[in-house]
């Protein structure tokens, strides 16, 4: 496989990015390259890269962000990176020496378009380890992707397949997903990929307060989920991510197209999903059972 260009989306992120940048550069295999698209930083977050950019193991690119937002930064990213395999990062994690040789190795020899993954060392401000994510039973497939996030961006490495399909679905038109990394998760297994699950933790995962997304475990991290299901919010994220998926639905599988066909016909009336033969192949789901039944119960109750 051939070195991995890091793709960083950045905007005031300059309290951490010296310890980020450090971690990349401490990468073994070295990164072929990192390209930063600062979305209109005013705290010296392009200062700081600059300078890192002077003395760095490899090349450093930085550039301008479209101002619309952490998703359409991370998707600009994307549509414009060179072929060949990607790896995300974010601004203020600190990732382990070996994050980029691990998922270059789980790629290894997979033709179609793969995502490999790996579990987060949650942390808080000072880099203190609080938990650690990890992985339910199930297997990853595209009924699953209509309704959950399979693959966190900051822990992604593509393969050149799915780099590329993701730059062919990114010309069909600027997509708008809620969230890019749960949108290439969507498009790559809608067009027959994989996600691959790496056994071992490829990063630091830096709580700080003003983490646009916060780690997904704790009592906290669930209530807020809840909330977020009964208030609609989330119902609002699923639609978003379908209607962004179907700008790019000839890339998808012929049965993953008719999938994503029904789950959109049948959105206003959210409790015919779970309706025995309401989708041609197969109901969408959550990992956990639990919130699956949550869900279930929501769009029972009109909040989903």
């Amino acid at each position: 496989m051939a070195g991995v260009t890091i793709l960083m989306p950045v905007l005031n992120g300059a309290r951490h990015l010296d310890v980020q940048l450090a971690s990349l550069a401490g990468q073994s295999p070295r990164p072929a390259g990192l390209i930063v698209s600062d979305d209109g930083s005013g705290d010296g977050s392009r200062a700081i890269i600059a300078r890192f950019a002077a003395c760095s193991p490899f090349p450093v690119v930085m550039r301008s962000g479209p101002g619309r937002g952490a998703t359409a930064n991370a998707l600009s990213l994307l549509a414009t990176a060179p072929d060949g395999p990607l790896a995300l990062a974010d601004q203020d994690d600190l990732w382990l020496p070996h994050r980029l040789a691990d998922g270059t190795a789980a790629l290894r020899g997979i033709r179609e378009p793969a995502i490999a993954t790996a579990p987060r060392i949650v942390t808080d401000a000072a880099l203190n380890r609080r938990a650690q994510t990890g992985w339910s039973t199930g297997s990853a497939t595209f009924a699953n992707a209509l309704l959950e996030n399979l693959a966190p961006g900051n822990t992604m490495t593509l393969n050149a397949a799915a780099a590329r399909l993701a730059r062919d679905a990114l010309r069909s038109g600027p997509p708008d997903p809620a969230h890019h990394d749960w949108w290439l998760s969507q498009i790559v297994l809608g067009a027959g990929g994989r996600i691959v699950r790496q056994p071992r933790p490829g990063l630091c995962y830096r709580q700080h307060g003003q983490n646009l997304f916060g780690a997904a475990c704790g009592a906290a991290a669930l209530a807020g989920r809840l909330i977020a299901v009964l208030d609609g919010t989330y119902g609002q994220w699923v639609r978003r991510q379908a209607l962004a998926l179907w700008q790019g639905r000839h890339l998808l599988t012929q049965e993953n197209r008719r999938q994503l066909q029904a789950f959109l016909s049948r959105r206003e009336r959210p409790w015919e999903w779970w309706a025995a033969g309401a989708l041609p192949l197969g109901i969408p789901y959550r990992q956990s059972r639990a919130q699956t039944l949550v869900l279930r119960a929501a769009a029972r109750a009109g909040r989903f």
